[in-house]
């Protein structure tokens, strides 16, 4: 079924379809995967910001207890807010590891991120091939040391086997944070 671009998209988004879901529609098959991450990951940072600009990250980040923190593991990135908020309770000179396996979420991480005067490094390494049971991501190495301040690393925590290594490599965690995470239908995968 066809859509006019300027109609509202079909998911509810209340966005219109150009701007929400033509480009999955309308992705070859081999870009599908990534076209539908960035259409989550938009639909997200509009989320995250309106969460963020409401207070409710810095509520989150407020009820970590008060500590003198160094380095931080953010799993699940997004779209940055959240590392905003983190910041701005435990200082700027936290130093952070966010993983997240959508790199457009990371992408928009580090631009908001860069907004907010705060440069971040995007390590993409994902491989993401389509196979008859869901997707499949194959991640290469990851840099050691990990660049700093701030280092984003396209990484499914679940089932990368170079992550924990990396991580491990880097040194102690003195905080590490979930955030309100979303899921992507795509991968058909839940371990």
């Amino acid at each position: 079924m066809r859509f006019e671009p300027n109609a509202p998209c079909p998911c509810g988004s209340g966005r219109k379809y150009k701007k929400c879901h033509r480009n999955l529609e309308e992705a070859a098959p081999h870009q599908r995967y990534a076209a539908a991450q960035e259409v989550y990951a938009t639909s997200w940072k509009e989320t995250a910001a309106l969460q963020y600009a409401r207070g409710d990250y810095a509520w989150m980040a407020d009820q970590l207890p008060p500590m003198q923190a160094a380095r931080l593991l953010d799993v699940g990135t997004g779209s940055g807010h959240g590392l905003l908020a983190l910041r701005e309770r435990l200082g700027a000179d936290l130093r952070i590891v966010g993983v997240d396996e959508n790199l457009s979420c990371l992408k928009h991480a580090a631009h908001t991120l860069a907004t907010a005067g705060c440069p971040a490094d995007v390590i993409a390494r994902l491989d993401t091939r389509e196979t008859p049971s869901g997707f499949v991501q194959q991640g290469a190495d990851i840099p050691i040391p990990l660049p700093e301040p701030i280092a984003l690393i396209e990484a499914d925590p679940l089932t990368d086997e170079h992550l924990e290594q990396a991580l491990l490599d880097g040194g102690r965690f003195d905080v590490v944070t979930i955030w309100l995470t979303g899921a992507h239908s795509w991968r058909r995968h839940n371990a």
